[in-house]
């Protein structure tokens, strides 16, 4: 049994998946739900017309290089029952964003990350997220 069973994931929400690639579990934050309209101008997420306030979003590179084609995606709507997910890390996160991940439905979800597990800041570590 599932947490989504009883509750259908949100947008904010961090939920545990199986990666479409390799069957692993991964983490990623549920960006769009069903309907909802999004696209990104810059290193900005657009949701529905308005820019999405991510405190939580962090740019991350590789020998100095960011992955441009990571951070930009044309408009876009979530077709319904879907969900959009991103990494947190969104210059080596491997997301909703490429063709070859897209859209999941919620059958995709194993869980709903309730507590940080790991933080560079290590008074985060145990705390419940909001």
């Amino acid at each position: 049994m599932s947490f989504f069973s009883h509750q259908a994931p949100a947008r904010g929400d961090i939920v545990v998946l199986k990666s479409p690639r390799t069957g692993n579990l991964m983490f990623e934050r549920v960006i769009g739900v069903g309907g909802d309209t999004l696209e990104s101008k810059g290193a900005r997420i657009i949701l529905n017309g308005l820019p999405l306030a991510e405190p939580y979003a962090v740019r991350s590179s590789v020998d100095g290089q960011y992955s441009p084609w990571l951070v930009q995606f044309d408009r876009m709507t979530v077709p319904s029952g879907k969900f959009f997910v991103m990494g947190d890390d969104r210059d080596l996160s491997w997301d909703s964003r490429s063709s070859d991940f897209g859209p999941v439905g919620a059958e995709s979800f194993r869980a709903k990350a309730l507590y940080i597990c790991w933080s560079s800041t290590y008074s985060r570590i145990g705390k419940r997220l909001e």
